[in-house]
């Protein structure tokens, strides 16, 4: 494998891993700022933080799900995270040959391509 391989295969993670950290010092600088205004006495929750902070949140917890009941809002906004993140799927066929062979084909939409190495139909 030449360097410059081993380097295009460590860029992808690199990226995911300074979007993570950035995520990880925003939230942190949220809840910062949330002590502080705890401190002043003053009232405050988690359901008044800034929807950009929430989504962070949210992006960055295994099961959002349960991030649901702190207020309408994260309801609001975790509704909006995963119903954005569903694979819909436009068409779907199945065939059973003669030698009892199985094929599934999948037709997807337009923004799922590039997942699945631009194709637009993924046979299985």
């Amino acid at each position: 494998m030449s360097p410059h391989s081993a380097q295009s295969l460590m860029m992808p993670n690199c990226e995911r891993d300074a979007k993570l950290i950035e995520q990880s010092l925003h939230l942190l600088f949220a809840i910062k700022l949330l002590i502080e205004s705890i401190n002043k006495e003053t009232e405050t929750s988690f359901a008044d933080l800034p929807d950009d902070i929430v989504r962070n949140i949210i992006s960055l917890s295994g099961d959002p799900y349960s991030l649901r009941l702190i207020s309408p809002k994260w309801n609001y906004l975790v509704l909006e995270y995963t119903t954005s993140r569903i694979l819909v799927i436009d068409r779907l066929e199945v065939r059973v040959g003669a030698d009892d062979e199985l094929s599934i084909k999948i037709r997807l939409p337009m923004k799922w391509h590039g997942y699945f190495n631009s194709r637009a139909i993924v046979t299985v």
